[in-house]
This record gives C-alpha cells, structure tokens and sequence, in this order.
C-alpha cells in the first residue's frame, strides 16, 4: 500500500513541479527534475497496483482479476488523457499547461487520499 500511496505522492509532487515551469525555463532545472520525480512515482504505481488488486484473489479468479485490473486502467488512462486534454485546452499556452498539470497533480492526490482511505478500510473490516 506504501508504494501506492509513495508513487502518488511523486507524481504529484513532479505535476506540480511542472505547474510552475516559467516560460523561459530550462530543461535541466526546470523540467528534468519533475521528470524523473513523475516517473519514478508512475513506476512504483504500476505494480503496486497489481500487488494490491490480486491480493487475497482466489487462484482461479486470478485471470479474471487481472483482465480487469488492465482493462481499468486502460479505461481509466483513455478517460484521463481526455479530462487532462480538456483542462489544458481550457487555458490558453503556457497557463493552460499549468493548469493541466495542476489537474494532474489534484488526481494523484486524491489517488493518495482513496489508498489510505481503502488501506485503512480494509484493517478495519
């Protein structure tokens, strides 16, 4: 759950990064570093997402699970280019891009804020 919720926290953290990149900002300083943050934080989703999805999955749901955990995602990335899209196009040049990203980060957050709520939820009961 940890590596969920650690994953997030980055790519929040590198969207928000690139919310404020200036106009004439570098790539080095200014975009590089919310690169390798978002990345590093995407990649740490990935299999904690299966990890926390197949746990507790009766072997013979496996492959069951696991189709619907891709087709989720699948869906879930389609529906997030296009909300992300709208949001960006709803801005005009640089501002746009901020507020997209801005977006993006709100997303992750909550993503972080359902995790431990779901975490959480499943010690309980």
């Amino acid at each position: 759950g940890w590596s969920l919720v650690i994953g997030l926290g980055l790519l929040a953290i590198g969207a928000l990064w690139l919310a404020r990149v200036p106009a004439d900002g570098g790539y080095v300083l200014d975009v590089l570093p919310a690169f390798l943050l978002a990345g590093f934080g995407f990649g740490l989703c990935g299999p904690a997402l299966q990890i926390g999805a197949l746990t507790g999955v009766a072997e013979q749901d496996t492959g069951l699970a696991a189709g619907l955990v891709e087709t989720t995602r699948e869906i879930g990335g389609a529906t997030g280019v296009a909300a992300v899209s709208a949001v960006l196009v709803g801005g005009s040049g640089l501002a746009g891009f901020h507020l997209a990203f801005g977006f993006v980060a709100v997303l992750a957050l909550l993503g972080v804020v359902a995790t431990v709520a779901g975490f959480a939820g499943r010690k309980s009961g």
